[in-house]
């Protein structure tokens, strides 16, 4: 187990590092960040699946970057239960976290539809900007407070480079253009 997780601490610094590079897991879109960290959560953490759900406003629903989910209202209770909680959750549907409970029925479907262990939100500064959403681990043990240590700096880091990205696009599209 020790073994374990300095291998996944290995890693996390190392996609910690690529972020703040903006290279690999950096990507030049949300998709391509949203894709290289869900690759490099699955294989540091050893999990069953990862995603990242990034807010589209617009539409007004946190949609899968990579693609595996179904999208989830910005306005429903889990959105906003992530935006008051920064360590987010764990979800566990034969014993779930107190306000994994009190979703409405849609929402649980959704959590063990999309296999859902663990949630966490990713905030930029004030600004809600999605969510990092974990499987189940191969191993089956439950997700750990080391795991929660490891994935608080990812969590911020993805959200700080899809903040960044949405900011160098809204330049990019309000630049006039040379002609």
């Amino acid at each position: 187990r020790r073994a374990g997780h300095l291998c996944a601490m290995r890693h996390t610094r190392a996609l910690l590092s690529e972020l703040s590079a903006g290279t690999a897991a950096g990507g030049e879109t949300v998709a391509a960040v949203g894709q290289a960290v869900s690759q490099a959560l699955e294989s540091s953490l050893h999990v069953a699946q990862a995603d990242i759900l990034v807010a589209d406003w617009e539409a007004g629903v946190l949609r899968s970057a990579v693609g595996r989910l179904r999208s989830l209202p910005l306005d429903g209770a889990l959105a906003a239960s992530l935006g008051r909680r920064p360590e987010g959750m764990v979800v566990e549907l034969d014993h779930p976290d107190p306000v994994v409970g009190e979703l409405p029925a849609g929402e649980q479907q959704w959590l063990a539809d999309g296999g859902v262990h663990l949630i966490m939100p990713l905030t930029s500064g004030r600004e809600f900007v999605g969510a990092m959403v974990l499987g189940e681990k191969l191993s089956e043990l439950p997700f750990s407070s080391e795991d929660h240590r490891l994935l608080a700096p990812v969590a911020a880091a993805v959200a700080l480079r899809i903040e960044n990205l949405r900011l160098r696009d809204a330049r990019t599209a309000a630049a006039p253009i040379d002609s």
